[in-house]
């Protein structure tokens, strides 16, 4: 067996634990599940609804896929720097690093920019866990 060099998981615990968050994510029902942006000091950027089901666990890998909302409209102004998943109380279940990009990259969401202003467009391109 090789040495790791960082935190390796059994991919059945994986999906077991994604599994468990889905669940409590959908505990309150599908629906009023968001992703809301805030900058480094904490103030709200833009709260989005979540599609529905708002997440999906790959069967073979683990990863959780949250379901982006898409575009949303900006309700502050700064640069998001993460984001909380909250359920349908609006109890956060994860919060995550935001990256600027178009394709998916494991624990960050990635956004189509990362300075908002409001009244701006923003686009959650990916969600993902692994």
């Amino acid at each position: 067996m090789t040495v790791p060099t960082s935190t390796e998981y059994s991919t059945a615990y994986v999906i077991a634990a994604n599994t468990a968050l889905k669940t409590l994510l959908e505990a309150e029902g599908t629906s009023g599940c968001t992703i809301k942006l805030y900058d480094s000091a904490d103030t709200l950027l833009s709260s989005s609804p979540m599609t529905d089901p708002p997440a999906s666990v790959n069967g073979t890998t683990g990863e959780l896929t949250l379901s982006a909302p898409g575009v949303s409209i900006a309700t502050g102004a700064g640069r998001a720097a993460y984001g909380s998943v909250c359920d349908a109380l609006g109890a956060y279940a994860l919060r995550l690093p935001c990256e600027r990009g178009t394709v998916a990259v494991p624990n960050k969401l990635v956004l189509s920019q990362l300075t908002v202003i409001v009244g701006a467009e923003i686009t959650i391109g990916s969600a993902t866990i692994l």
